[in-house]
């Protein structure tokens, strides 16, 4: 009998990897629990890093924005989501928004479909009864409390150009985990978002890859690519005017980073009071804050406009100009198509599986 659910398990595996998807491969591969020891291990030191981050601003009882750039499939949003389940009475109420950024729109997709049809996050704690417990405290029907969570996790499609996130009234928390800062071949760009999300009172978490470690990763990356992972087939370790990075033929990219080459860069667009640590064996991870001459550069610009009374939600602007889309704050309403009056750019707004998603349908 064993052998044969064996038998049997090895079939579905490979059907599965037979007709799964790019984004889900990487999910298996990369973000699940069959994941090499390694992955694992840097992510569960990565999830404690972040998490204790959140932690601080929960006790303090502020009003908090999640913000991860780099999202992929979800696992972070999941985790967070889990929290706030478990724990609604201070994590349910601190954590206003979730929002998932990612430079594919496929990969959000995967992201949507993953915290939905798995339901990792929500599927579980219903069947323990958390979301019954959150219901009654609530006086709301369980499915209230699942559509309320979906209220609170918003994905942003970040092309080239995608339009930032700005907080008025409430605390931006951002993350780039798992080295996604150093897949952006624009760095300083990518950062100079970063502080225009936080500003004014936000911070960022940033994790990358330690290239004292390029040895770990290379091996890395051939054991991923000798599981059939195609966009690893063919990596190489190049360096190029003193940045060293991971390249393959089908364009991934991977820059690892120096701890004093992550400090220099750093300096450039936040204070200097950051402390860079080790991440499992192989990352280093820092939490960073808009320097003060760049709050004042925003204050200034801001108070040279007329601006609309203060709004306790995350605004979305335009990456143009930085004027505000007008029906451009959260939540989104899926019937609205928000535009900017200066640059004319147009986002539709997407539903994809109960969650909506700005995509750039006009570049005017």
């Amino acid at each position: 009998m064993a052998t044969r659910k064996w038998r049997k398990s090895r079939r579905e595996q490979r059907q599965f990897w037979k007709n799964a998807t790019e984004e889900a491969r990487y999910e298996y591969l990369v973000d699940s629990v069959e994941a090499l020891e390694e992955i694992v291990d840097f992510h569960n030191c990565e999830e404690k890093a972040l998490l204790d981050l959140l932690q601080k601003h929960v006790e303090r009882q502020e009003k908090v924005a999640f913000i991860e750039i780099g999202c992929g499939p979800g696992r972070v949003i999941r985790k967070i989501l889990r929290r706030v389940l478990e724990d609604p009475d201070t994590w349910g109420k601190s954590i206003k928004y979730v929002v998932g950024v990612d430079f594919e729109i496929k990969m959000i997709n995967r992201a949507i479909e993953s915290l939905i049809k798995k339901e990792r996050a929500i599927r579980k704690l219903v069947m323990r009864g958390t979301a019954y417990e959150v219901a009654e405290t609530m006086n709301t029907p369980v499915r209230e409390v699942k559509k309320s969570l979906r209220e609170k996790v918003f994905f942003i499609d970040a092309d080239a150009r995608f339009p930032f996130l700005r907080c008025e009234s409430i605390v931006p928390v951002v993350a780039m985990m798992f080295g996604t800062l150093g897949n952006i071949p624009e760095t300083n760009s990518i950062l100079q978002r970063v502080t225009e999300i936080c500003w004014p009172k936000g911070e960022a978490l940033l994790v990358v890859f330690d290239r004292k470690n390029c040895a770990m990763g290379k091996e890395r990356y051939s054991k991923l690519a000798q599981l059939d992972f195609s966009p690893l087939n063919g990596t190489e370790w190049k360096e190029e005017e003193g940045v060293g990075f991971f390249k393959s033929p089908s364009g991934f990219y991977s820059r690892w980073f120096y701890e004093t080459e992550l400090r220099s860069l750093l300096q450039r667009h936040f204070e200097k009071g950051f402390e860079i640590t080790s991440v499992s064996k192989t990352g280093l991870s820092a939490v960073v804050r808009p320097k003060l001459m760049i709050r004042r550069k925003i204050v200034s610009y801001l108070a040279s406009r007329q601006t609309p009374d203060k709004v306790p939600y995350l605004r979305l602007t335009c990456p143009v100009d930085g004027h505000d889309l007008e029906k451009g704050g959260l939540p989104l309403k899926q019937d609205s198509s928000i535009k900017c009056s200066e640059s004319k750019h147009f986002y539709n707004i997407h539903d994809i599986m109960g969650f909506r998603v700005p995509l750039l349908e006009v570049n005017g």
